[in-house]
């Protein structure tokens, strides 16, 4: 009676809303939406899909992953990302990369972490220039270059440049307001 009483005065001052404590009217309408009888198999098959990873069982994620979209770029970031550090951790670089591509360059949404892993891989492969690219998009995409400062010292220190890893530390080290970085960047530079 009292979550239909506070439902009824919510519905009085704001008609066109809908309820902020839900009599289970406005679930039934989402599970009614044909998006919705989409997104429950494919988020079944991606949960799937993790445990295999998680099982070390790198193949099979894959092979999940790609049955829901990965390598596409229509798929979502989530399921290109988990379909890249699978073929990662499988040791298949190009598969992996190809994966990081469909969600870097995809319709989903950004994901941080995405690039991140996607420019750390490419660092271990040494393929700077990729490297690069990745944390310029980054940078630009997510309009924060403070974030990815470490990343780029790892880049100069496994490239052998200890100048520029040097500045970029100095740089990172004004950062105000988010001991992270600064602790990432600390990370990223051990010499310092």
């Amino acid at each position: 009676d009292r979550r239909k009483g506070l439902a009824a005065y919510f519905q009085a001052g704001y008609p066109t809303a809908d309820p902020p404590i839900d009599t289970g009217a406005m679930v039934k309408r989402y599970k009614a939406l044909p998006d919705y009888k989409k997104a429950i198999p494919l988020k079944d098959a991606y949960l799937r899909a993790r445990q295999s990873y998680f099982a070390q069982d790198f193949s099979g994620a894959v092979t999940g992953l790609r049955a829901i979209g990965a390598g596409t770029k229509t798929a979502p970031t989530f399921v290109n990302f988990m379909a890249a550090l699978s073929a990662r951790d499988l040791g298949n670089t190009v598969q992996a990369k190809q994966f990081y591509e469909a969600g870097r360059t995809g319709t989903g949404v950004p994901n941080v972490q995405l690039f991140e892993s996607y420019a750390e891989a490419q660092i271990a492969n040494r393929d700077f220039n990729s490297t690069q690219l990745v944390l310029n998009d980054a940078s630009t995409r997510f309009r924060d270059p403070d974030h990815f400062r470490s990343i780029g010292i790892e880049r100069y220190v496994a490239e052998g440049n200890a100048g520029l890893a040097a500045s970029s530390f100095a740089a990172c080290q004004q950062v105000k307001g988010r001991d992270y970085i600064i602790s990432r960047c600390k990370a990223a530079y051990p010499n310092a």
